[in-house]
Protein backbone atom coordinates (compact mmCIF):
# COMPACT_ATOMS: atom_id res chain seq x y z
CA UNK A 1 0.00 0.00 0.00
CA UNK A 2 1.45 3.42 -0.80
CA UNK A 3 1.00 5.85 1.90
CA UNK A 4 1.03 9.41 0.06
CA UNK A 5 1.73 10.94 3.68
CA UNK A 6 5.02 9.64 3.90
CA UNK A 7 5.98 8.67 0.61
CA UNK A 8 6.59 4.80 1.42
CA UNK A 9 4.58 1.74 0.50
CA UNK A 10 3.45 -1.20 3.30
CA UNK A 11 4.16 -4.40 2.59
CA UNK A 12 1.36 -6.73 4.13
CA UNK A 13 2.56 -10.27 3.90
CA UNK A 14 0.96 -13.43 5.25
CA UNK A 15 3.24 -14.43 8.62
CA UNK A 16 2.29 -18.32 9.66
CA UNK A 17 2.60 -16.76 13.11
CA UNK A 18 0.11 -14.03 13.14
CA UNK A 19 -3.88 -14.79 12.55
CA UNK A 20 -4.22 -11.41 11.74
CA UNK A 21 -1.80 -11.30 8.37
CA UNK A 22 -2.85 -11.59 5.40
CA UNK A 23 -4.05 -15.38 4.07
CA UNK A 24 -2.21 -15.36 1.45
CA UNK A 25 1.03 -13.78 -0.66
CA UNK A 26 -0.84 -14.54 -4.03
CA UNK A 27 -3.28 -11.73 -4.70
CA UNK A 28 -5.32 -12.05 -7.24
CA UNK A 29 -7.84 -9.25 -7.54
CA UNK A 30 -8.57 -6.29 -4.71
CA UNK A 31 -12.36 -4.45 -4.59
CA UNK A 32 -13.25 -1.71 -3.10
CA UNK A 33 -16.93 -1.73 -1.99
CA UNK A 34 -19.18 1.25 -1.31
CA UNK A 35 -18.32 1.68 2.24
CA UNK A 36 -14.72 1.59 1.94
CA UNK A 37 -13.76 -1.70 2.66
CA UNK A 38 -10.98 -3.49 0.87
CA UNK A 39 -11.60 -7.07 -0.51
CA UNK A 40 -8.66 -8.61 -1.41
CA UNK A 41 -8.93 -12.40 -3.53
CA UNK A 42 -6.32 -14.60 -3.06
CA UNK A 43 -5.06 -17.82 -5.12
CA UNK A 44 -6.25 -20.90 -3.34
CA UNK A 45 -6.24 -19.38 0.22
CA UNK A 46 -10.36 -17.41 0.34
CA UNK A 47 -10.93 -13.83 0.67
CA UNK A 48 -9.51 -11.26 2.95
CA UNK A 49 -10.78 -7.91 3.99
CA UNK A 50 -8.85 -5.15 5.22
CA UNK A 51 -9.36 -3.84 8.73
CA UNK A 52 -7.16 -0.93 9.35
CA UNK A 53 -6.26 0.02 12.92
CA UNK A 54 -4.83 3.25 14.62
CA UNK A 55 -1.47 2.30 13.49
CA UNK A 56 0.36 -0.18 10.84
CA UNK A 57 1.31 -2.87 13.35
CA UNK A 58 -2.55 -2.49 14.29
CA UNK A 59 -3.68 -3.18 10.70
CA UNK A 60 -5.43 -6.40 10.27
CA UNK A 61 -7.11 -9.04 7.83
CA UNK A 62 -9.77 -10.88 8.15
CA UNK A 63 -10.34 -14.42 6.54
CA UNK A 64 -12.55 -15.93 4.93
CA UNK A 65 -11.90 -19.33 4.18
CA UNK A 66 -13.70 -22.91 4.01
CA UNK A 67 -15.64 -23.84 6.71
CA UNK A 68 -15.24 -28.26 7.29
CA UNK A 69 -18.45 -28.24 8.79
CA UNK A 70 -20.29 -25.85 6.29
CA UNK A 71 -20.94 -27.31 2.55
CA UNK A 72 -21.79 -24.06 1.22
CA UNK A 73 -19.04 -22.04 3.02
CA UNK A 74 -16.15 -20.43 0.70
CA UNK A 75 -13.99 -23.62 -1.27
CA UNK A 76 -10.43 -22.23 -1.69
CA UNK A 77 -10.59 -21.59 -5.10
CA UNK A 78 -8.75 -18.66 -7.02
CA UNK A 79 -10.92 -15.37 -6.76
CA UNK A 80 -11.37 -14.07 -10.21
CA UNK A 81 -13.22 -11.55 -9.70
CA UNK A 82 -15.65 -9.31 -7.23
CA UNK A 83 -17.92 -6.86 -7.74
CA UNK A 84 -20.83 -5.29 -5.52
CA UNK A 85 -24.84 -4.54 -6.60
CA UNK A 86 -26.95 -2.21 -5.51
CA UNK A 87 -28.33 -3.97 -2.83
CA UNK A 88 -24.93 -4.39 -0.87
CA UNK A 89 -24.14 -7.86 -1.95
CA UNK A 90 -20.63 -8.82 -2.42
CA UNK A 91 -20.00 -11.25 -5.46
CA UNK A 92 -17.26 -12.99 -6.03
CA UNK A 93 -16.73 -14.98 -9.02
CA UNK A 94 -13.55 -18.09 -8.80
CA UNK A 95 -12.15 -20.25 -11.21
CA UNK A 96 -13.71 -23.79 -10.41
CA UNK A 97 -16.06 -23.12 -7.60
CA UNK A 98 -18.74 -20.83 -9.20
CA UNK A 99 -20.16 -17.87 -7.76
CA UNK A 100 -20.00 -16.76 -3.98
CA UNK A 101 -21.66 -13.97 -2.01
CA UNK A 102 -20.75 -12.05 1.10
CA UNK A 103 -23.94 -12.73 3.33
CA UNK A 104 -23.00 -9.15 5.54
CA UNK A 105 -25.69 -10.62 8.49
CA UNK A 106 -23.78 -13.56 8.76
CA UNK A 107 -20.77 -11.80 8.60
CA UNK A 108 -19.63 -15.15 5.87
CA UNK A 109 -18.78 -16.08 2.13
CA UNK A 110 -21.10 -18.85 1.04
CA UNK A 111 -21.15 -20.42 -2.46
CA UNK A 112 -23.96 -19.23 -3.79
CA UNK A 113 -24.05 -21.17 -7.70
CA UNK A 114 -22.29 -24.27 -8.51
CA UNK A 115 -23.16 -25.48 -12.33
CA UNK A 116 -26.00 -28.10 -11.62
CA UNK A 117 -23.63 -30.65 -14.12
CA UNK A 118 -20.36 -29.61 -11.97
CA UNK A 119 -18.40 -29.00 -14.74
CA UNK A 120 -15.34 -27.26 -14.10
CA UNK A 121 -15.43 -25.50 -16.96
CA UNK A 122 -18.88 -23.86 -16.50
CA UNK A 123 -17.77 -23.17 -12.74
CA UNK A 124 -15.34 -21.00 -13.62
CA UNK A 125 -16.01 -17.48 -13.84
CA UNK A 126 -14.00 -15.23 -15.40
CA UNK A 127 -16.01 -11.89 -15.20
CA UNK A 128 -19.07 -10.06 -13.33
CA UNK A 129 -20.31 -6.99 -14.25
CA UNK A 130 -23.38 -5.28 -13.45
CA UNK A 131 -25.39 -3.50 -15.95
CA UNK A 132 -27.54 0.05 -16.26
CA UNK A 133 -30.59 -1.67 -14.60
CA UNK A 134 -28.20 -2.92 -11.58
CA UNK A 135 -28.27 -6.42 -13.23
CA UNK A 136 -25.48 -8.96 -12.29
CA UNK A 137 -23.96 -10.89 -15.47
CA UNK A 138 -21.78 -13.70 -15.53
CA UNK A 139 -18.84 -14.65 -17.96
CA UNK A 140 -18.03 -17.88 -17.11
CA UNK A 141 -16.33 -20.48 -18.65
CA UNK A 142 -19.02 -21.97 -20.33
CA UNK A 143 -20.89 -18.74 -21.80
CA UNK A 144 -23.34 -16.25 -20.34
CA UNK A 145 -25.60 -16.52 -17.50
CA UNK A 146 -27.19 -13.52 -15.76
CA UNK A 147 -28.79 -13.16 -12.05
CA UNK A 148 -32.11 -13.24 -11.92
CA UNK A 149 -32.80 -11.35 -8.54
CA UNK A 150 -36.47 -11.75 -8.37
CA UNK A 151 -36.15 -15.76 -8.98
CA UNK A 152 -33.58 -15.45 -7.21
CA UNK A 153 -32.03 -17.91 -9.60
CA UNK A 154 -29.07 -17.76 -12.58
CA UNK A 155 -30.50 -17.53 -16.27
CA UNK A 156 -28.01 -19.29 -18.57
CA UNK A 157 -27.47 -18.13 -21.85
CA UNK A 158 -27.22 -21.34 -24.34
CA UNK A 159 -25.67 -21.27 -27.89
CA UNK A 160 -27.95 -22.73 -30.30
CA UNK A 161 -26.23 -23.46 -33.67
CA UNK A 162 -29.90 -23.42 -35.18
CA UNK A 163 -30.10 -19.76 -34.58
CA UNK A 164 -27.96 -17.06 -36.02
CA UNK A 165 -29.22 -15.08 -33.07
CA UNK A 166 -28.28 -16.93 -30.26
CA UNK A 167 -24.93 -16.56 -27.99
CA UNK A 168 -21.49 -17.26 -29.77
CA UNK A 169 -20.25 -20.05 -28.24
CA UNK A 170 -17.39 -20.50 -25.82
CA UNK A 171 -15.88 -18.66 -22.27
CA UNK A 172 -16.94 -15.34 -21.56
CA UNK A 173 -13.81 -12.85 -21.54
CA UNK A 174 -15.38 -9.67 -21.18
CA UNK A 175 -19.05 -8.03 -20.81
CA UNK A 176 -19.39 -4.18 -21.22
CA UNK A 177 -22.69 -2.30 -20.95
CA UNK A 178 -22.68 1.27 -22.80
CA UNK A 179 -25.42 4.16 -22.43
CA UNK A 180 -27.65 2.79 -25.20
CA UNK A 181 -28.51 0.23 -22.79
CA UNK A 182 -26.90 -2.72 -24.90
CA UNK A 183 -24.64 -5.23 -23.38
CA UNK A 184 -21.38 -6.65 -25.42
CA UNK A 185 -20.18 -9.93 -24.94
CA UNK A 186 -16.69 -11.05 -25.49
CA UNK A 187 -16.08 -14.87 -25.96
CA UNK A 188 -12.90 -16.46 -26.73
CA UNK A 189 -12.84 -17.97 -30.23
CA UNK A 190 -14.30 -20.87 -30.92
CA UNK A 191 -12.88 -23.23 -33.61
CA UNK A 192 -15.36 -24.39 -36.09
Amino acid sequence: MYDRETGKFIRYRNDPENPNSISNNDITKLFVDHSGTLWIGTCCDGVNKFVPGSSEAADRFIHYKHESDNPVSLLNFVIVDITEDQYGSIWFGTYGGGLLRYEKGKDKILRYWIHPEKSAQSNIINKLSLDPNGELWLGTGGGLAKYDRIKDTIIQFIHDPDNPFSITPGPVRTIVHDAEGSSWIVTKAHPG
